[in-house]
């Protein structure tokens, strides 16, 4: 198998803008890609369509989170979330919240883009121990 060397959040944003694609991934978290404001890039405000992938533009989508996270707390909803670094693992560089503010200080204090993701309150686990797992 030949690994491309596009970045891997381009990838990501790809998949969720295709509506095509989207519509049969019900069971994919929500999740944005949200860049530090402390970052010497420039970065562009998140648009609906594709365009800004072809012109490879560094987009942010803290607005759209943001709609999202007011969405579900006037709603109700669970409104807990994860913010996970792009460079990190094993559970390294996360804050898991439900304050909005909380999570975009922490990433904006960070080095590198994060992805925000509604945290699943009742995951699959594996059996036997109930574990968590990740697909890769």
């Amino acid at each position: 198998m030949v690994r491309s060397k596009t970045d891997p959040l381009s990838s990501a944003r790809l998949i969720k803008t295709s509506p095509e694609l989207t519509e049969s991934c019900t069971w994919f978290p929500e999740s944005y890609v949200i860049y530090p404001m402390n970052l010497k890039t420039p970065v562009a405000p998140a648009q609906n369509g594709i365009q800004p992938l072809i012109n490879n533009t560094r987009t942010d989508e803290r607005e759209f989170f943001l709609a999202s996270y007011n969405r579900k707390k006037e709603d109700g909803e669970g409104n807990v979330w994860i913010a996970k670094s792009s460079a990190g693992a094993k559970g390294e560089g996360i804050l898991i919240s439900s304050e909005a503010t909380e999570l975009l200080d922490f990433i904006d204090n960070q080095g590198q883009v994060h992805v925000i993701q509604k945290y699943l309150e009742h995951p699959l686990l594996l059996e036997p121990g109930h574990r968590k797992f990740d697909i890769r």
